[in-house]
């Protein structure tokens, strides 16, 4: 499936710098390939063959809603959880869109949906910024929302001294500040509740730990 974002036309500033400022980034050039390949990645995990649509799939950190076009082809409903509370105005851009989206307040360390509520979870570009036992308790609730045999997308940055060069001297942050767990620490939180991974990486003809990006297929027992 071909990944589609919002047209840029559509958009509406969230008075929200770090995600206003994210989202622009997915039209420029050059850094909006490697954003959109991000997505491309996870889209390639989530789509299955012939394509049917799921009953429900939550988007982790929803962001602006920018992968929301592409996920709405995907399930019967959607739905979209973040820390932010500008959720009417990422609904004023997906309706330019055509698409509908159950969004609310939540953090994925303790939702308000009962087990086994999704078919399908995505979360992509957030694990990175959790500590410890974050990872722990984010894969646990992954686990506990989704149907047996259900699975999660996990889209996160490699950490080595590639991606560590690139946030540091051309994004201009601290890497240990803006992602605190690298590769390493989230296979393993994700290692203690799931026992079946899909894994692919960008650029793939590298091996992941030695990449820019991981996106990673983790199945629920049936």
């Amino acid at each position: 499936m071909k990944l589609q974002i919002p047209n840029k036309r559509n958009l509406i500033s969230l008075n929200f710098e770090y995600i206003d400022r994210t989202i622009d980034q997915y039209y420029r050039p050059i850094q909006g390939y490697f954003m959109r390949k991000r997505l491309s990645l996870a889209l390639d995990l989530l789509s299955s063959s012939p394509q049917k649509k799921v009953g429900r799939l939550l988007d982790v950190g929803y962001g602006g809603g920018t992968f929301m076009p592409s996920l709405a082809k995907l399930t019967k409903k959607l739905y979209g959880i973040d820390l932010h509370s500008k959720m009417n105005i990422v609904k004023k851009i997906l309706s330019k869109e055509r698409i509908q989206a159950i969004l609310s307040k939540d953090s994925i360390f303790k939702t308000k949906f009962r087990s086994g509520f999704f078919d399908k979870i995505v979360c992509v570009s957030v694990m990175e910024h959790f500590r410890d036992k974050e990872l722990d308790i984010a894969c646990k609730e992954f686990n506990r929302l989704l149907v047996p045999g259900g699975f999660v997308v996990i889209g996160f940055p490699t950490k080595n001294i590639v991606s560590n060069f690139i946030i540091e001297y051309i994004l201009k942050f601290k890497p240990d500040d803006i992602h605190p767990s690298g590769h390493k620490e989230i296979f393993s939180a994700l290692g203690k509740y799931f026992d079946s991974m899909t894994v692919v990486s960008y650029p793939s003809f590298l091996p992941h730990s030695l990449g820019l990006y991981v996106v990673v297929k983790a199945y629920k027992k049936k």
